[in-house]
């Protein structure tokens, strides 16, 4: 009876047709306001509906021609900025067709109010794996032109919010900043943001640009030095307890705000910590972990202190941090003996 009812529902499922959308992200400017989203069924004309999220007044920018309808269609979405500050915004176009396959696709927008050519984004990574990943309160590198009239770093804690008159937004959250020049931006991305597409925006004094990116759960990366060799110790001999750095590894409890460290009378076992697992390896041999948390004075980036493990291969080995089951990619640690 039971395998009939799955037979049936595989069978119902697989007659159900196709459902696309294009382009699956858009982005808007004061002087390209308006695109055309395809809205694509392949075969029948199931009945599908169209949604702006979050339904609020800071999305009230943006509306679509057409909320409702049949089969496949062309609908025009417009952006308009009266009333908006310079800035960068986001909004997210749901379309559901629960007569299709998939039956929800969501497509992320961004307008960019100030936008001018003298600044642009090119990319965003973590800032330890320089891999093309993102989580909830990790360490982002941004790259791009025009980003910043020069070169400052965060010099305190919490950190700042501005540097050189350059602010920095994520899904319209203020993020902190901790290093800005006009090639690159290294800023945290608030814990608000959950996972799903994210927008960033930069604003150098009044120029903004914006770029969209997608976020995970996690997305760990462990901090590295030349060579792609772990710091602060490269080497290190079989039952030594070493430190390991990293970021991305998504939310922490107990919570704190993004920008902050914990108080420097904290308790260890009371220190904010992934509340992911996580687990380490090194040569492929799992490692104990001593320690992990965020210290007074870190912010966004756990420490791991691990134990060598007595079976670890000799020579130069791969270590591997996992949060929430998604590996980091390796750094490298030599093993003496």
């Amino acid at each position: 009876m039971s395998a009939s009812a799955s037979a049936k529902a595989i069978s119902a499922a697989a007659n159900l047709p196709g459902f696309s959308a294009s382009p699956m992200t858009i982005a808007f400017s004061q002087s390209s306001p308006s695109a055309v989203l395809n809205v694509n069924f392949g075969g029948a004309a199931p009945a599908w509906n169209l949604s702006i999220a979050p339904s609020n007044r800071e999305t009230s920018w943006l509306s679509a021609s057409a909320l409702s309808g049949t089969g496949s269609v062309q609908i025009t979405l417009t952006a308009n900025p009266a009333s908006l500050a310079v800035g960068a915004y986001y909004a997210f176009v749901n379309v559901q067709a629960p007569g299709a396959l998939p039956q929800f696709i969501t497509i992320p927008v961004s307008f960019v109010v100030g936008a001018a050519d003298s600044i642009s984004i090119g990319g965003v990574v973590n800032a330890a794996s320089f891999q093309n990943v993102a989580a909830p309160g990790m360490v982002l590198s941004v790259f791009g032109t025009g980003l910043a009239p020069g070169v400052s770093v965060a010099s305190s804690l919490p950190l700042p919010i501005s540097l050189v008159g350059v602010t920095a937004t994520v899904n319209g959250v203020t993020a902190p900043l901790r290093y800005v020049s006009s090639g690159q931006i290294n800023l945290d991305i608030p814990y608000e943001t959950g996972a799903g597409w994210a927008v960033v925006g930069i604003n150098n004094n009044g120029n903004v640009a914006a770029f969209t990116f997608y976020v995970s759960e996690s997305a760990p990366g462990i901090f590295a030095g030349g060579g792609n060799t772990l710091v602060p110790n490269s080497s290190g001999k079989r039952g030594d307890t070493l430190l390991a750095f990293i970021t991305g590894q998504g939310d922490i409890s107990p919570a704190l705000y993004t920008g902050r460290t914990a108080s420097s009378t904290t308790p260890l076992a009371n220190l904010p910590s992934p509340t992911l697992p996580v687990s380490i390896t090194v040569g492929g041999i799992t490692a104990k972990i001593a320690f992990l948390g965020i210290p007074s004075g870190l912010v966004e980036t756990p420490q791991i202190n691990f134990v060598v493990p007595a079976n670890a291969p000799l020579g130069n080995q791969p270590v591997v941090v996992s949060v929430g089951g998604v590996p980091s990619p390796p750094v490298m640690l030599t093993i003496t003996q």
